[in-house]
């Protein structure tokens, strides 16, 4: 319950994921990875539609143009169209913080295409 109403930052299933998860998020803290790898590029221009009107998986993108691994998703149950993440790019220690909205949450769920009009009027 409280998970959904976005009082809980991660939700774990144990204490091994926890320190796992902890570690994860301080290590956004320690200055530069020493070792980074980074995504196909050209895999975004499947992901980010060319008509800009249509929507997409905005996780999908984030993780596009993040190194890989490094994406850390706070409070997932909140806001299901809306993500807020920490992620590294190019393994600098300076962190980015992205905030993506996208309909395609409302696609999934009502199983109708979500459009401008459709999201004026949630």
């Amino acid at each position: 319950m409280q998970h959904a109403n976005g009082v809980i930052d991660v939700l774990v299933d144990d204490e091994a994921q926890a320190v796992a998860a902890a570690r994860h998020y301080l290590s956004f803290f320690q200055g530069r990875a020493a070792q980074w790898s980074a995504p196909d590029a050209t895999a975004l221009r499947e992901v980010v539609p060319e008509n800009r009107l249509r929507v997409y998986d905005t996780r999908a993108a984030v993780e596009g143009i993040a190194d890989m691994g490094s994406v850390f998703y706070l409070r997932t149950g909140f806001g299901l169209g809306i993500h807020t993440a920490l992620a590294r790019m190019a393994g600098r220690g300076t962190t980015t913080g992205s905030v993506a909205s996208g309909g395609i949450y409302r696609e999934l769920v009502t199983r109708e295409p979500a459009t401008p009009a459709s999201a004026a009027t949630r």
